[in-house]
Order: C-alpha cells, then structure tokens, then sequence
C-alpha cells in the first residue's frame, strides 16, 4: 500500500468521525473535542472541574464543565466576564485559558493544570507558611495584580501607546476574536475575588490566580464600580458602605487579608453573623500577632487600612522592607508584562524564538500552514488555537517561564 501514513491529526479527526469508540466516548462525555476526559478533581457553585489530556500533544488539562441548561443570565455575564480577562491575560502567574469548547449541552474551558491545590487547603491542612514561603507566595501574587493594572496597549493601525479602550469600546463580551485584537501587551483588569481558594499552585509551587468570574476592565484606575463581588471576609470596607468604590484598592485590601492568612493561618476578620463582620471590616479591628515578623507587620498594617486613600498601593507594597530579599526571575519582575500570545500573522513565525518549536510541533501533528492562515490563532473556540496554545505555554515553561522568586539568604 503506497498511501502515506495519517498524520495524528487526521487519525484523531477520522475516529472522531468514524471509530465507535471514540463517538461514544464523544457522546458520554468521556471526550469533548481533542481531550479526553478524567475523574473530577473540583467543583463550584455553578460548575465542575475534571481533569484532562490533549489527545495529541498528551498535555495535561483541567476542564472546567458548564451545564447550559442552567446558566441564567448572571452566570453567562460571569463566564462571559472570566473568559474576556483570561483572554486577556498572559503571565505566568494568572492561570491560562488554552481553549473553549461548545456541545450542544455544555460549555468547557480548558484551563491550565494546576495540580499543587489552593492556598486555602493547604493551610488549612498544613498550618500557616512560614516567612519566606509567604514571600514567595505573596511576590508572586503581586506580580500577577500588578501586570493586570497595565492599561497601556497597542491598537491596529495606532502610531504607539494608548490608553486603553474605554469599556463602551471594548466590551466585556464573550468575543471568540478578543485574544488576537492588536498587541495585547497591557490591560487594566480588576479581580474583585482575591481568596486563598482562588490561588492555585503548580507541582513546583508557581501561583496561579484563579477565577475571574467577577472580574472587569476599567478605561483608569479613577473609574467607579458600584458592583458588590467577592467573598464578605476579604471584602473590602467600601464595599460595605453601599457607595461607589475604586477597583483597584478592592483587590490591594483582599491581598492584604491573603497576607495576614498565609502569616497567621487565620483571617484577620472573623465573626459569627455577617452584622459583625461587617462592623469590624469597617473599623478596621484586626490583631496582628506579635510573633509576626515586624516588616511583615508594616506591611500588612500599610495595606489593611480602612479608608482606600490611605492604603498601600502596588508600588509601595513592591517597595517594602518585607519583600526587600526578593529577587524575580526575569519573567516574573512586576514592572514588565510577560510576552503575549502572538498570532501567527502578527508575530510570523519567529518574533518569539518559542514559536518555531511550536511551529515544528504542529507540524509533526499534522497540521497545515492551511490550518494556521484559516485560524490566526485568535478564535478560542477552534481546537488550532487550543493546540497552539497549549504547546507554546509548554515551550515558555521549559524556558523557566514558571520559576519561583528567590530570597537572599535562604
């Protein structure tokens, strides 16, 4: 037989289309789309996390699971929120969305794997961590926040520079086109649920920001929102005023209270009814232990100040004496955003000296330079982008794009 040897792209397409077993593993939901699906390894209000494989670069995945027949109008504003931020949003401390993938019954997000669980159960099942484990926690938590508040970006068709769009003009709407609109270098996204359950760790402790289900995009730091979002223990005190509250300092309060949990392994706020709560949020009535190291405490005194005004910003918090033995690997410094995703046009196989690898990856699976011009690599709903993605992300991390913060003297 002469005929060449399907490439792993074309036998997956023809036994999604013709072998049995994999329609029936499509039709029972054992796969959805290239990804076959394992057991659950989380679940939320409105949603189910599994964990998966990319059946051609074999990849670990996890599959966050919609049910559309329950998604109301609130929870399709909310995914329509998480997806339009992690789109984006490139570092590598925010979680990466590699794809999204439509059934008729349900919407998946294949998400980054983080297989090292959330900041909350590991203190709640290992006790609070120690100083310098919460160093290198918090820095790069940090980090993540502060390239989040970039709100310069380059438009098509713009000479430079610009500030960003205001929301009128970039909405946040579930647009499959968003991640290749332009160089998205930089954005201004406000999380709005900081929680230790919302940070996740990899095998090798890289954090990753989790969730932004609440998040939204600001046109500057001065914008108003009148949303009340998150968890009542980390909520800031404006929140609980009934009034217009500035995004930013929101998410620099909820930082504050990760702090004093990963340093105490206990909330700064507790309460046995939300009244109370309330109160003391707005008093700022909160104990700092004295075994606390006093740079630590400064630091979190700076930032868990009632009136927004008077708190911490990024800046100050980068600049503390606490976090003075940091030292960044250069894809974690907070002043400089990590390399973005290209598109294929934009970058042409090559800007990024990761591209050519994934470039020769793709090609080994089977797919065209057809494939690539018809996709861009913008639509994340098309498994191109999927694949694309999940490779380059592979790439980058070979590089040390997931190392860790170091502190002197260790």
């Amino acid at each position: 037989d002469a005929r060449p040897r399907p490439s792993p792209l074309e036998k997956l397409t023809g036994d999604m289309c013709k072998d049995q077993s994999t329609i029936k593993e499509l039709m029972i939901g054992r796969r959805v789309g290239f990804y076959k699906v394992r057991g659950e390894i989380g679940c939320g209000t409105f949603s189910r996390v599994k964990l998966a494989f990319h059946a051609l670069t074999k990849d670990k995945v996890a599959l966050k699971i919609l049910d559309k027949t329950r998604m109301d109008a609130q929870v399709q504003r909310l995914l329509s929120r998480e997806i339009s931020s992690m789109e984006l949003l490139r570092h590598p401390n925010v979680l990466h969305l590699y794809e999204v993938v439509e059934t008729p019954s349900r919407l998946h997000l294949v998400l980054e794997y983080a297989g090292g669980g959330d900041l909350h159960s590991k203190i709640c099942n290992e006790g609070k961590l120690s100083d310098n484990a919460s160093k290198v926690t918090f820095a790069q938590i940090l980090s993540a926040i502060k390239y989040m508040r970039r709100s310069n970006w380059k438009h098509p068709g713009s000479g430079g520079l610009g500030s960003c769009l205001c929301p009128q003009e970039c909405p946040l709407t579930l647009d499959p086109g968003l991640a290749g609109v332009g160089k998205l270098h930089n954005t201004n996204v406000i999380h709005r649920d900081l929680k230790a359950e919302n940070v996740l760790f990899t095998s090798t402790g890289c954090v990753k920001v989790a969730d932004f289900g609440f998040s939204t995009r600001v046109c500057n730091r001065n914008d108003f929102l009148d949303t009340f979002c998150g968890s009542p223990p980390y909520a800031a005190p404006e929140l609980f005023r009934d009034e217009c509250y500035l995004g930013p300092p929101v998410d620099v309060w909820a930082m504050g209270v990760l702090l004093f949990f990963m340093v105490t392994g206990s909330l700064p706020f507790r309460a046995d009814t939300m009244g109370k709560l309330r109160r003391r949020i707005v008093e700022g009535a909160y104990l700092v232990p004295p075994w606390v190291p006093g740079p630590c405490q400064r630091l979190i005194r700076g930032i868990l100040k009632p009136e927004p005004a008077e708190r911490y910003v990024l800046d100050q918090m980068l600049g503390c004496d606490w976090l003075l033995p940091v030292e960044f690997p250069w894809s974690l410094v907070p002043s400089e955003p990590a390399a973005p995703l290209h598109s294929l046009l934009e970058s042409d196989w090559g800007e990024l000296e990761e591209e050519a690898e994934v470039q020769s990856l793709m090609e080994d699976l089977g797919f065209t330079p057809q494939h690539l011009q018809n996709n861009q690599l913008k639509d994340c709903r098309n498994p191109v982008t999927g694949v694309y993605r999940i490779l380059l992300h592979r790439a980058q991390k070979s590089r040390g794009c997931d190392s860790l913060p170091v502190v002197r003297g260790m």
